[in-house]
């Protein structure tokens, strides 16, 4: 995930670990069509009250994937309560 959508905004930067509330603040609380966004208001939402865990990663570079599932160290953000 982007602070910003890098194809609008050349000074987005790729962001690590985001806070739910954080997310909250980037995607409102009303869906727009089309937004660049990884999950919709409502599951946003849900998954802070559930206190999810979620890792955002590309899903074409397998040894990422097998980085995330071992727990080492990721490229990809991390979005959770804390």
């Amino acid at each position: 995930m982007y602070s910003a959508d890098p194809k609008l905004d050349p000074a987005a930067r790729p962001l690590d670990h985001l806070r739910w509330a954080e997310l909250q603040a980037m995607v409102g609380t009303t869906w727009v069509p089309g937004a660049n966004v990884p999950f919709d208001p409502v599951a946003t939402a849900q998954a802070a009250r559930l206190g999810l865990r979620v890792v955002v990663a590309a899903g074409r570079n397998i040894e990422n994937l097998r980085k995330i599932l071992a727990g080492e160290s990721f490229e990809g953000t991390t979005i959770g309560p804390d």
